[in-house]
């Protein structure tokens, strides 16, 4: 699982320290934070696999996309 987080910590609003040790508690859980960045395209491609193109220009392919 990868979250792609547009700000610097998620939970934007929240405590600074609570937002900290939730960066800790997921990444404990083997999930991968890439913080400062968005997606910038999204692209279905011919054998129906969906591409994700982030703001530092890497792509991933993605089996799910929630944009909150």
């Amino acid at each position: 699982v990868e979250i792609v987080e547009r700000s610097d910590l998620p939970l934007r609003g929240f405590d600074r320290d609570v937002r900290a040790h939730l960066v800790e508690a997921l990444v404990a859980q083997g999930i991968t934070l890439t913080p400062d960045t968005t997606v910038t395209r999204l692209a279905k491609m011919d054998d129906g696999a969906v591409m994700a193109t982030l703001s530092t220009d890497f792509t991933r392919e993605v089996d799910a996309v929630f944009f909150c």
